[in-house]
């Protein structure tokens, strides 16, 4: 509406999001330092702080596309937030399936109640969790496919966050058709003549 590109707007989210969640992950990783992470690599445990942050964001982002109103996104949103942890319930145990771990990983909730098993696992043994056993599994999980599971549902759900925000009906703005990202005429790289790319819009 104000004339700025996707890649300004998009931008100008995150990097207001990231510089507020590392100011909080920071504090509460430095409380965490004091009485609860005596044996383990603070480090890894700061880049899975930071990484479920954007995660939740992505996830956030998200659900704020289906609303208009910031009251009922707030309200809904936190909601849609807390259930999400519900999900982590059935692959609690330790003996639960590794694949349905993984898979359920894609909400950043389950991948956090994951991860913060095998850091206790580690850390209550006094081993600790470190760079040589971040890929041993603890309850079939391990610290690395958590890791990995946070930086792709950060970039799963800002993608569809992304297709979301630019289909669904707005009150102000154009929408594109749902097929939008197959069409290549939709991606600047491959659109030869300029005026083509508003051919998309009557697709």
């Amino acid at each position: 509406m104000m004339g700025m590109s996707d890649t300004s707007y998009w931008l100008s989210w995150y990097v207001y999001y990231t510089v507020v969640s590392t100011v909080i992950v920071f504090l509460s990783w430095l409380i965490l330092l004091i009485n609860v992470i005596n044996y383990s690599n603070s480090f890894l445990i700061l880049v899975f702080m930071l990484l479920y942050a954007q995660a939740v964001f992505a996830q956030i982002l998200l659900i704020s596309m289906f609303f208009e109103s910031s009251k009922y996104s707030n309200i809904v949103g936190a909601l849609i937030y807390f259930a999400f942890n519900l999900l982590g319930i059935p692959v609690q145990s330790g003996t639960a399936n590794p694949t349905a771990k993984i898979i359920l990983s894609i909400f950043p909730q389950v991948a956090m109640q994951q991860i913060c098993t095998v850091f206790g696992n580690f850390e209550g043994s006094g081993v600790g969790l470190n760079f040589n056993n971040a890929s041993e599994k603890i309850g079939n999980y391990t610290y690395t496919a958590g890791v990995f599971m946070l930086i792709f549902s950060t970039i799963f759900w800002t993608l569809i966050a992304f297709y979301f925000d630019k289909v669904l009906p707005r009150q102000y703005g154009e929408r594109l058709p749902a097929c939008f990202c197959f069409k290549r005429k939709y991606y600047s790289c491959c659109n030869n003549n300029p005026n083509e790319f508003e051919e998309v819009f009557d697709a």
